[in-house]
């Protein structure tokens, strides 16, 4: 998306960050995580409690 000019919205990191927990992907959903911090998303009501479930599932791998 960014290499295109798009920038991802809060609907886009809770997407990626759900796909991420049921693939068990947990590096990438860090990486997502540092990106929400890095853009200041991560305060979003949709975006921390998708971050406290995809944290909650990755301690049960």
């Amino acid at each position: 998306m960014k290499m295109e000019g798009v920038e991802p919205d809060t609907i886009t990191f809770v997407c990626c960050l759900r796909g991420c927990s049921s693939m068990r992907a947990i590096e990438k959903g860090q990486e997502l995580h540092a990106e929400l911090v890095k853009e200041g998303l991560e305060s979003d009501q949709f975006v921390s409690s998708t971050l406290v479930d995809f944290y909650v599932k990755s301690e049960k791998t």
